[in-house]
């Protein structure tokens, strides 16, 4: 215990990594106050004037605006907010939504107080051919009572129009088929603020992949290591307790700077509105039966799952590099390989199969969990989020045992 405690001081009193560290809780700040700022509204006083809010101010009006139609996402309001966009629009004389001149006072009394309902309309009555997104002045009134059977038969016309398996469909469909519904709708919580947390994890990320690199290339290097070699405890128990202080540390430092992240962002945009469907925020083709809050556990989780996992695959290098720079360099080319991958190839089996493939951008486990995306094996699938985690965890396990084994025959020269 008191190698571990020794070990664990180490790594806070660093001059490198205090500053990291440092570095990380003040970014985990920023990327909560910065989404918030993105956030618009406007309204009408009472002399007829548009007045325009913005961050704190334009959630809470929206969250207001938004109580009479809180709760289940029903077919009735779909209708009656499909119906009031309809009149609005010829009540503009046609014009588009996102036309210059498409009149102010029209778009905010007639659209923005149901515009949430709006928004997964497009995409569920979407042409199965093509899968364009349909315009809703032309989804029809007695199509909205269906919404719900829709949506399955929009996943099951994707799917099949992306990987033309049956097996896949049957998957993906029986996967929808298990997601709460009518789904739930309540306040203003903005897609914004989950890249933000998606970007959040992926600098901590980074952060921690830079702390342990050098972990033993750094003492090859300065010669201390022969010196901890002819120690009683120098060789498993040290390359042990220094692995599990790193873990230890990164886990409580990445909670820790979450936490705040995720605590500033649920605070302005209100508690209630973590019990929105995720199919009401980002994607309505999400097959995760999940609400806004539950979404956000489970990212961090498999966040940190894929951080220590990462963590182990740097040590196991770092115990073959007798450079901490060439030690750095790799495992931070190693940590970004699935996002280059990614952007590279697509989806494929090489991209997820790393410990790091839960963070980065389009790869991320966040933006995987929303879509509907598979790894085939002949006619059949994985669902990629089940691939992200799965490797992570069994990864975790190999990167530590093959690291403290590669250090412990590691020769002196």
């Amino acid at each position: 215990m008191r190698i571990l405690l020794l070990e664990i001081r180490r790594i806070l009193f660093s001059r490198r990594n205090f500053i990291l560290l440092l570095a990380g809780l003040v970014l985990s700040v920023v990327m909560g106050i910065v989404p918030i700022t993105y956030e618009r509204a406007s309204y009408i006083d009472a002399e007829g004037n548009i007045v325009a809010l913005s961050g704190r101010d334009a959630i809470e009006y929206n969250n207001s605006l938004y109580e009479s139609i809180e709760g289940d996402v029903t077919p009735k309001k779909l209708e009656n907010a499909l119906t009031r966009y309809q009149e609005a629009i010829r009540e503009a004389g046609g014009l588009s939504l996102y036309d210059e001149e498409f009149p102010t006072e029209i778009r905010v009394e007639k659209i923005n107080p149901v515009d949430p309902l709006l928004f997964p309309l497009p995409a569920v009555y979407s042409d199965p051919g093509t899968g364009l997104p349909a315009e809703l002045t032309d989804i029809s009134m007695e199509e909205i009572p269906d919404f719900y059977d829709r949506a399955v038969e929009h996943i099951g016309d994707l799917v099949a129009q992306e990987y033309g398996s049956q097996s896949i469909v049957d998957t993906a469909t029986e996967m929808y088929k298990q997601i709460d519904t009518p789904f739930q709708l309540y306040g203003d919580y903005s897609s914004n603020a989950l890249d933000y947390i998606m970007l959040n994890i992926f600098l901590l990320f980074l952060i921690c992949m830079a702390m342990a690199a050098p972990t033993f290339s750094e003492n090859y290097e300065n010669g201390s290591d022969h010196i901890l070699r002819c120690t009683r405890f120098g060789r498993k128990h040290c390359a042990g307790f220094r692995l599990l202080a790193l873990i230890i540390v990164f886990t409580i430092y990445y909670l820790i700077c979450m936490g705040i992240e995720v605590r500033i962002l649920n605070q302005a945009f209100g508690t209630e509105s973590l019990k929105t469907s995720v199919q009401m925020v980002w994607q309505v083709i999400a097959l995760v039966p999940l609400n806004i809050g539950e979404l956000q556990r489970v990212t961090v989780l498999g966040g940190l799952l894929s951080l220590l996992s990462s963590t182990c695959l740097a040590v196991f290098i770092s115990a073959r590099m007798k450079s901490a720079m060439v030690s750095m360099l790799f495992s931070l080319i190693v940590a970004i390989l699935p996002t280059i991958l990614y952007f590279a190839v697509g989806l494929s089996w090489i991209v997820f199969l790393w410990p790091s493939s839960g963070v980065g951008m389009q790869n991320s486990l966040m933006y995987q969990l929303q879509d509907t995306n598979f790894l085939t094996i002949g006619d059949r699938g994985v669902w990629v989020p089940w691939v992200i985690i799965t490797a992570a965890a069994v990864e975790l396990v190999v990167f530590a045992a093959l690291s403290i084994r590669t250090y412990c025959k590691h020769q002196v020269v």
